[in-house]
Formats: C-alpha cells, structure tokens, sequence
C-alpha cells in the first residue's frame, strides 16, 4: 500500500462560495465583462425593462438581430458610426484603477475576519510563510448611453442608471468588492464622432482588495565585507 501524500495532511482554508474570482481576482478587462453581462442580461428580457418605451429593444447575441448594441468601447473606436445605425446603443468604457494605501508599508493588517488570518494557525504546515501585503485598488467604468435623439439617449441612460443603483448590493456582494456606487447619471449631449447621435454618461466606482505574499528563497544580506 503507497503512502499518504504529504500534501493531503496539510490544512488548506476552502472558500465556501468558490469563484474564479478567487483566482484571477478583479483585472479591468474583468470588471467590463461583468459590466457588459449585467446591461446585457437586463436588455435581453422585455420583462427587466421599466420604461415601456424601451420594451423593444431586446439585446441578442447576433448582431444583426439585436436591437441594441451593448458592447465595450473599444468596439467603437476606430469603425464608422453606421455600426449604430438607428438602434441605441450602450458602451461601457473602464477608466483609471488606483492603489489605496492600507498599512504601514503595505503590510497586511490581521483584522481577525479575513481567510487569510487563518494561515496564522497552521503551524509548521502553513502553506504560507512569507510576508503578506494588501492595498486597496480603486476603479470606475463609464457607461455611454447612445440614441437616435436626446429622448432615447435620456431614457436608456436612465433605465442603465436606476438597474444598476437598485441592484448594487447584490454587485457588490457577487464580484466580492468593498464598494460599488452609483456615482451620476450625467447631462445629455452630441457625440462628438456623431452629429446624429445623442449620449448620457452614467459613472459607477469600486473598490476591493488585493493581497499577496513575499518568500524570500534565500537569507537577507547582513553585511558586505570590502576586504
């Protein structure tokens, strides 16, 4: 009979709600595919919209059945404005990300509550021996509400607006963020690639957690002998 692996006495902390955002945590390119998922399974349902007015415009994958285009920025930039034609549209744009400082030296602040407090208690076992680090990174994404006419632009910038605002904590609760706000519903305007389309911004911000670990593979440098 072969011997127990090693690895399977070791205690391990097991998150009792697995997500891969355990795993690759929240890059911006993530952030914006939660963004697009959200706005898109609102407008892929008449029963999510509010405003009867928008009932009609039901998103589908294909994009010559959809009937309104929601699609990160990038998208758009550089194609002609015809993509829109006389559908609405909605495009989500990430903006800067920025470190937060938490700790002296950004050194991880035991707080009794996080998993990785847990890794104190493992003993000669630990799986983690090194020095913990956490900052808190802040970002935003702007969502650009796009319409035939300032009335579309307005009504689909409002019914994006109060989705998002209304299921705020459950975003915050299944992305793992600290925060997640609402910040405004901003004031109609041209857009600038084109003078017959009309667009109102709506800005969310967030926050969360990064941590990590330094191990050393070797000894610090205690001193430098010149002769």
């Amino acid at each position: 009979m072969s011997e127990t692996p090693i690895y399977l006495n070791i205690p391990q902390w097991i998150d009792p709600e697995p997500s891969a955002l355990c795993t690759i945590g929240r890059p911006p390119l993530v952030m914006t595919g939660a963004m697009l998922w959200i706005l898109r399974r609102h407008f892929a349902d008449e029963n999510n919209i509010v405003d009867p007015n928008l009932k009609a415009y039901l998103w589908h994958k294909e994009a010559t059945d959809t009937s309104i285009m929601i699609e990160a920025v990038t998208k758009w930039a550089g194609q002609p404005t015809q993509i829109v034609q006389s559908r609405p549209a909605i495009l989500v744009k990430r903006n800067t990300y920025g470190r937060v400082k938490m700790g002296l030296g950004d050194k991880y602040m035991s707080g009794g509550k996080s998993p990785v407090d847990n890794l104190d208690n493992l003993g000669d076992n630990a799986l983690d021996t090194g020095t913990r680090f956490e900052v808190l990174i802040a970002g935003s994404h702007t969502v650009f509400c796009l319409g035939g006419t300032g009335a579309e632009a307005e009504a689909v910038g409002t019914e994006v607006f109060f989705e998002l605002l209304e299921f705020t904590p459950l975003i915050r609760r299944d992305l793992g963020l600290n925060k997640f706000q609402v910040m405004e519903l901003g004031g109609v305007s041209k857009l600038e690639e084109s003078k017959e389309h009309w667009v109102v911004p709506v800005v969310v911000t967030y926050a969360f957690n990064h941590t990590w670990t330094l191990t050393e593979d070797a000894p610090k440098l205690k001193g430098v002998t010149l002769t």
